[in-house]
């Protein structure tokens, strides 16, 4: 298995998302716009080393992370225009 570094874990998602991933002290976190709606297992993964995983699985966890942010800011939009709808209607 070829050694990882950061710079290129961070290319390969670039490529499936808007987010970016760092190294905290004993784990690596996603930072990004929607990160903070999101559960702290899908923000977050829990390896000591970068190679404890390979390049897929990086991109796989930041694509469901995508995915989630999305599908969040989907509901909070559908959300919105409901209620807007709702008190257009009692005015």
């Amino acid at each position: 298995m070829t050694k990882l570094t950061l710079k290129a874990v961070n290319k390969a998602i670039a490529e499936v998302s808007k987010l970016e991933m760092h190294s905290g002290q004993g784990y690596f976190y996603f930072t990004g716009h929607g990160v903070e709606n999101l559960p702290q297992h899908q923000a977050n993964i829990y390896v000591y080393r970068l190679n404890d995983l390979s390049l897929e699985q990086y991109v796989a966890f930041a694509k469901g992370a995508q995915l989630a942010i999305d599908a969040h800011f989907a509901w909070e939009a559908q959300y919105d225009a409901d209620n807007y709808a709702t008190q257009s209607k009692e005015l």
